[in-house]
């Protein structure tokens, strides 16, 4: 597979291209995929036209972790797809003030296309007034075919990145991952604490997650990733419940495991809400609660 950045090369190579922002790799964004694979010819590539970074970092000036997937998850699955090129379109404040004429043609810089294959909810250019209709007109003087999926429902619900959030942030794993059509896996690098978790009893990882969405703050059991090695974990996300920082943080106990992992990575599988997060005293009431979230999560309750 080929990974391009920007202009300063066109591919040659005659592509039917998918363009997509392909956050959380969907089974909406499979379904495009499958649909642009069925449309190309045998003499040409299959390739993807994405985004970098996020565009909502740029037209909402958004901060907060709220990705589904890091640019190396869609490399990765695109890679397992069959892809054979992907396009990394830089998002800047330029490009989305760009009219949907001009961001077509800024697109045609990068590759030889022979047809475009988009969601039916695929919007561009300024102020996302560009349509799949808008490339179809734009395009058939240039003999370039534009293919329409329609959003794929599963139990008639529509598929879109913005339901699968709102499923991971209230603690609905299932759900999410029903419409992800895989697990919702999390990375970070461990991070130096305060050692409180050791005082206890519990050891913790304290997880740098960069980006990447966290269901929202309370104590959840699950997986964790170590080594070729898996353990069942419990993990804890918002403000510390012994000091006055303000940081939310994502903790993480690991059964059996306590190991010095600093500085290194760390995947995660959040799967079962347990219980909010509550502010407490001393390390005694700490360790009480530990032990109660543990046995909550073992027994299944």
């Amino acid at each position: 597979m080929k990974i391009f950045w920007g202009y300063d090369h066109k591919e040659v190579s005659i592509h039917t291209i998918v363009i997509g922002n392909f956050d959380g790799f969907h089974l909406g964004h499979v379904e495009l995929l499958l649909a642009a694979a069925d449309q190309k010819k045998e003499n040409e590539n299959l390739g993807v036209a994405t985004f970098y970074p996020h565009p909502d970092t740029v037209v909402r000036a958004r901060s907060d972790n709220f990705a589904l997937s890091t640019l190396d998850e869609k490399i990765e699955e695109f890679e397992k797809r069959g892809i054979d090129s992907v396009f990394f379109v830089e998002f800047t404040a330029h490009l989305s003030q760009l009219s949907p004429s001009a961001f077509i043609q800024r697109l045609l810089e990068m590759v030889n296309v022979s047809r475009i294959v988009v969601g039916e909810n695929f919007r561009f250019g300024k102020d996302g007034k560009g349509t799949p209709q808008t490339l179809k007109m734009e395009l058939r003087q240039k003999g370039i075919d534009v293919i329409t999926v329609p959003l794929l429902k599963v139990e008639g619900t529509p598929i879109s990145s913005t339901l699968i959030r709102n499923c991971i942030y209230d603690g609905h794993f299932l759900e999410a991952e029903k419409y992800l059509g895989r697990r919702y896996l999390i990375s970070g690098t461990v991070m130096h604490g305060k050692g409180i978790g050791h005082k206890i009893g519990f050891p913790t990882a304290n997880l740098d997650v960069q980006g990447k969405l966290l269901p929202r703050q309370g104590v959840y059991s699950g997986e964790s990733f170590y080594g070729g090695q898996s353990y069942f974990s419990l993990f804890f996300i918002g403000k510390p419940t012994l000091s006055f920082s303000e940081e939310e943080v994502l903790e993480v106990w690991m059964e059996d495991f306590d190991d010095d992992i600093y500085g290194e990575a760390l995947e995660v599988h959040i799967s079962k809400f347990l219980r909010p997060t509550k502010k407490i005293d001393d390390l005694s009431e700490l360790k009480l609660m530990i032990t109660e979230d543990l046995k909550k999560a073992k027994n299944g309750i």
